[in-house]
């Protein structure tokens, strides 16, 4: 067997033997079904940390399997450990009772889809190694092309980001709340609205582009690099209302540039910078959910965020189950291509509109995001959670061919960066999430920024070389 696997398995083994421990003991002393919980709590941290144990000497926290790991990880305890300490979700909000025993057997599908994740990572990395012996996993030096001068490419990607923000904000109808946010361009006509869709992309795109070129010319200057994070992310939460979702990529695409650029950001230390921020995003859930006095049901919407892939997947699993599923088309089997194509929309190929006409069609947009695992529920089950956790695997592992083979380019740099930084959009939407997003924002707002980049050098020479013809004349 492959090194990169046995490593990965011997690790999880002895990380897991305390689970083990622990499982015997509930059976032999007939513990109650809550007890399995921190089994699974345990378990799926054994996961991350056994993941993280076997990159820490290659990528570190950068690694994109270790995003992805965490972030489901996240996903899967949460949840579970509400239920533990009494507080059960999932029966206060559907319609169906969840025993506690539904909860712990759907969190372990959670459990399969990250460990086929890492699993088939590590396998597809021990085979390339064997038939590309020539390369190394040295971390290449990502040197700047003289051709982006610093500061004009800075200039050019705060230009752009401005432009996109600013004629956004002057487009939208005012808004009130964050479920504001998804109407406030409808009183529009089509045409503008068209307009609004490519400059929300171009947004989007140039957020990534910006987050590299700061911390390119402020590595030396982290006071300075981390204002202009801050400051990013600030402007997007206050005008957003509190959707968090960029803020979320901007931070961990600057955590992974710094990692693989600045200075190297142990396991210990990225929990001192999480642990924090964590709160810090739950305060925002808290503030932007309450209205006044909180009762018992807002509070157990502040963690929303991390039951968010919890919910609609169990609610899905438990139908399936029972035969009570209502219709849907087979062409949401496909949904996953369709995703990679721009401005493409079939409501009937999207299982998020489904859940939301079926189960909340009072809602003024949809609750919910339907991402692999409840998309699994729809054709395969447990089979098709195997299944789309090897295609993630494939495009995960791809994303590293990117970063250390491809190129040693500031561009590889670039996708690979705001690729793992959009980890928890995988979990939330499709397992070509990461073509998609490159598809549809990075790709063509790269295209425009070095457009632009050419044309601001060019006119700055032509300048100059005008301003010595001048002087050479006078003389």
């Amino acid at each position: 067997m492959n090194i990169q696997v046995v490593k990965f398995l011997s690790r999880l083994l002895a990380l897991s033997l305390a689970s083990v421990f622990l499982y015997l003991i509930a059976v032999l002393f007939d513990l109650p079904d809550r007890f399995f919980g921190l089994l699974i709590i345990l378990f799926s941290v054994c996961l991350s940390a056994s993941c993280y144990m076997t990159v820490s000497k290659q990528l570190g926290i950068s690694d994109p399997v270790f995003i992805f790991s965490s972030f489901l990880t996240l996903y899967t305890i949460t949840p579970v450990a509400q239920t533990v300490v009494g507080f059960n979700f999932f029966a206060l909000n559907s319609i169906y009772s969840y025993s506690d025993f539904d909860v712990f057997l759907h969190a372990s599908r959670f459990i399969l889809f990250n460990f086929v994740v890492i699993f088939t990572y590590f396998i597809f990395i021990d085979i390339f190694n064997n038939h590309q012996s020539r390369f190394s996993f040295n971390i290449v030096i990502f040197e700047r092309k003289k051709f982006y001068n610093d500061k004009y490419a800075l200039f050019v990607a705060v230009f752009i980001f401005l432009l996109s923000f600013f004629t956004l904000t002057i487009l939208a109808a005012p808004v009130e709340t964050y479920y504001d946010n998804y109407t406030k361009y409808d009183h529009l006509p089509s045409s503008i609205r068209t307009l609004v869709s490519v400059l929300k992309r171009l947004y989007w795109g140039i957020l990534p582009i910006l987050v590299v070129l700061v911390l390119f010319n402020f590595k030396e200057k982290k006071i300075i690099a981390s204002f202009f994070i801050v400051l990013i992310c600030a402007v997007d939460l206050i005008v957003s209302k509190g959707s968090r979702i960029n803020t979320l990529i901007v931070v961990v695409q600057a955590l992974v540039v710094y990692n693989l650029l600045v200075s190297r950001i142990n396991l210990a230390r990225l929990f001192y910078l999480v642990l924090p921020f964590i709160f810090f995003m739950a305060l925002i859930e808290l503030v932007r959910l309450s209205s006044g006095n909180l009762d018992l049901q807002e509070l157990s919407l502040v963690p929303g965020e991390f039951n968010a892939l919890f919910f609609p997947s169990i609610e899905l699993f438990k139908m399936r189950e029972i035969g009570v599923l209502p219709y849907y088309s087979e062409l949401m089997l496909y949904k996953d291509i369709y995703y990679l194509i721009p401005f493409f929309n079939n409501p009937d190929a999207d299982p998020m509109n489904w859940y939301w006409v079926n189960f909340h069609p009072h809602a003024e947009v949809a609750p919910f995001t339907m991402g692999p695992i409840a998309d699994s529920a729809f054709f395969g089950s447990w089979f098709a959670i195997f299944f789309r956790g090897i295609l993630l695997a494939i495009n995960i592992f791809i994303l590293r061919c990117i970063l250390l083979y491809v190129s040693k380019s500031w561009l590889s740099f670039l996708i690979f960066s705001y690729c793992v930084s959009i980890s928890i959009l995988a979990l939330k939407y499709s397992v070509f999430t990461y073509q998609e997003q490159m598809i549809k924002n990075l790709l063509p707002t790269l295209l425009i920024f070095l457009i632009c980049c050419l044309i601001l050098k060019f006119f700055i020479k032509v300048m100059l070389n005008n301003n010595s013809w001048s002087k050479n004349v006078s003389k």
